[in-house]
């Protein structure tokens, strides 16, 4: 059984990401994201967009004038909803580790597992306050 979540609510999200680097972005709308999902009933599709929004994954402008009471413009993913698509983590431990991953990468050209799993032993016995003074610190020091 699917439900609204998995065939509006959820690809509606993934489809406004998706847009996010195209110079229009802000032009799509409602009536957009019902066509990038092949769903007729634009008004369906809308509920779900202030659904998102209300759940704070979205900030959609105003409604514009289409003779649809649900068509908004200007739909664009918040951080809760890069989280809820996987893009961004929503454990600091995890946004952490991944931090350190990438500088480890970029250091030394590529992966390095041996280090990498020591890392991850390391900051999963770390209390989450102590994760959180590592990544300001380090914040601190990249700035």
């Amino acid at each position: 059984m699917t439900t609204e979540w998995d065939e509006i609510a959820l690809p509606a999200l993934k489809q406004i990401h998706a847009w996010e680097d195209d110079e229009n972005a802000f032009e799509y709308d409602t009536s957009d994201v019902a066509r990038a999902l092949g769903i007729d009933d634009v008004n369906r599709v809308g509920r779900q967009l202030e659904a998102l929004e209300e759940a704070g994954l979205i900030r959609m402008g105003n409604a514009i004038s289409s003779g649809n009471p649900h068509n908004y413009i200007s739909l664009r993913i918040t951080a809760n909803g890069r989280r809820v698509i996987g893009e961004w983590p929503s454990d600091p431990t995890a946004a952490l580790l991944k931090a350190i991953e990438n500088a480890i990468e970029l250091h030394l050209g590529g992966p390095d597992e041996k280090r990498l799993k020591k890392l991850r032993r390391l900051i999963g016995k770390m209390a989450p306050e102590a994760v959180r003074a590592v990544a300001q610190g380090l914040l601190v020091v990249a700035v």
